[in-house]
């Protein structure tokens, strides 16, 4: 079987944020999981809908034929950075990314 796997590095949000929307399209066809995305609000849907719509044309496969085989998010770095705090002092906050990876596969 064809198999193909995108990825996406340092999107800029939180693990658990990204996992919301990666559990709506586990296991699913893609292109129920194109229709599930579409209608979700949520930040990170576009870049998500992005990778999906790029590992189909990268199978040059109809999104009828194709599934999700394996989706997973993982913790990405940590930016951090400073903000002004009481006293004249600095508080360090951190910017949070994850990375995502979709395994795709024709039926």
């Amino acid at each position: 079987m064809s198999e193909n796997i995108s990825k996406i590095k340092y999107l800029r949000t939180s693990w658990r944020k990204a996992s919301q929307v990666i559990d709506l399209i586990r296991g699913k066809r893609v292109d129920k999981a194109i229709g599930i995305l579409t209608f979700t609000n949520k930040y990170v849907v576009p870049e998500i809908l992005k990778a999906v719509k790029s590992g189909v044309n990268n199978m040059k496969e109809n999104p009828e034929n194709v599934f999700i085989k394996e989706v997973y998010v993982g913790q990405g770095m940590m930016m951090k950075r400073l903000r002004p705090g009481p006293q004249g002092r600095a508080m360090m906050y951190k910017k949070k990314t994850c990375m995502v990876t979709l395994k795709l596969e024709r039926i």
